[in-house]
């Protein structure tokens, strides 16, 4: 009797256990089934979510193009399932389907050959180097306290650098410099400089600042380097001073008592900014009687050294004051408005570069050697500047006449 109540009991288990097991392995194939329906004409498939394990409570479908997508997904689920591994946050709402829809549609309408989590990596990328980025103020202020020592910035530069940057900064101050495109700088430029000089300019002196911010990692690429700089216009000729106007340069100059540094730049082609750095310890005289001006790095534009030949009339009036020292300043500190005055009163006003342009023209129509004007000038190796601008401007008559101008020397 206990024998066969043992039995009854141990089969009623089995039966249990086999009933369990029969509806575990019917309800997980019910479970998370693929279903298929036709939408607008073409074959769909689907899994339908219950609303214990859906993300939003609600009963929710999964949609499929093609049914070996659908029964993978499927299968991950059941095994999920089963391992007591699904939550919620692992399936997707309607509106995070239709998302990756749209996302996927928009990649494959821009050619990009690329899944999602790429292109999320790539926009998280993008949004961390935005958010490092510095505005466009903070970016010039940073550089400016960083490059005006470290590169040696003249008085001259830092006002250029002022002229230029201020305006930008009005511009674009506000903004993150990563978010500026290529076109909105160019359509900028175009609009505050018309001329290819202003306009080169304002890209030579603004691109640096932002090709330091690349070095420094707050910015990916500059903008600077999509956009290209105008071809000049081509002039038919430089400025140069007549004979006469030379003379009456000189003339007006020496009525002010400044008659030296404007020859300096007329017959040594010394650039007017240049002239305010020169010392009288730069005039060098040879042992064969030669003089030469060593134009220091720190005074050149270029940042390079160079020799310059001085010539008559310049070379015996400075030989004879430099013997007795009575040259004195080579430019009073009231240059700049002494300067304006004397131009002025001569009817040259503005044309601040005529003087060296004088030099290069007529020391070639001289017969000078193009490589000695060439290194006179500073100009590069190789630079063809003298032939595009200066070559044949003046004739050798007028050279003549040129170089056997007299200096007056009623300054002192």
């Amino acid at each position: 009797m206990i024998l066969f109540s043992y039995f009854i009991v141990l089969f009623l288990f089995c039966l249990v256990f086999l009933r369990f097991k029969w509806y575990k392995v019917v309800h997980m194939r019910h479970l998370f089934r693929v279903l298929n329906y036709t939408h607008r004409g073409k074959p769909m498939y689907r899994i339908r979510i219950p609303a214990r394990f859906s993300a939003n409570g609600k009963v929710q479908d999964l949609y499929y193009k093609t049914k070996a997508e659908a029964e993978k997904d499927a299968a991950e689920l059941r095994r999920k399932h089963s391992a007591g591994e699904i939550v919620r946050q692992d399936l997707m709402t309607p509106e995070m389907v239709r998302d990756a829809r749209n996302a996927h549609a928009l990649l494959a309408e821009a050619g990009v050959e690329m899944n999602l989590t790429d292109a999320v990596q790539l926009a998280l990328k993008h949004v961390s180097i935005m958010q490092k980025s510095w505005t466009v103020s903070e970016l010039i202020e940073r550089y400016e306290a960083d490059a005006r020592e470290a590169r040696g910035w003249s008085a001259k530069y830092i006002s250029t650098w002022r002229q230029y940057s201020t305006r930008f900064a009005g511009e674009f101050g506000g903004r993150r410099a990563a978010e500026l495109t290529p076109q909105e700088l160019r359509d900028y430029f175009s609009g505050h400089y018309q001329s290819a000089t202003y306009y080169n300019s304002a890209i030579s002196v603004l691109s640096p600042a932002f090709a330091w911010a690349v070095k420094q990692q707050t910015l990916e690429r500059s903008p600077f380097e999509f956009v290209e700089k105008r071809r000049p216009e081509q002039r038919e000729t430089v400025d140069v001073f007549s004979v006469e106007e030379a003379q009456t340069l000189l003339r007006s100059a020496d009525a002010h008592g400044v008659v030296i540094p404007f020859a300096i730049m007329l017959f040594a082609g010394i650039r007017p900014h240049e002239l305010t750095r020169l010392r009288w310890e730069d005039f060098r005289v040879e042992q064969d009687g030669t003089l030469l001006l060593h134009v220091r790095p720190s005074v050149a534009k270029t940042r390079s050294v160079r020799l310059v030949h001085v010539h008559d009339p310049l070379k015996s009036v400075l030989l004879q004051c430099l013997s007795n020292g009575a040259c004195g300043q080579i430019v009073p500190t009231n240059w700049e408005r002494v300067a304006k005055r004397v131009r002025s009163e001569a009817g040259l006003k503005g044309r601040h570069d005529a003087a060296r342009h004088s030099f290069a023209s007529y020391s070639l129509a001289a017969g000078r050697s193009v490589a000695e004007v060439q290194s006179d000038m500073g100009h590069a190796r190789g630079s063809d500047m003298l032939f595009k601008h200066y070559r044949g401007a003046v004739t050798p008559a007028d050279a003549h006449a040129f170089w056997a101008l007299a200096i007056p020397r009623n300054d002192g």
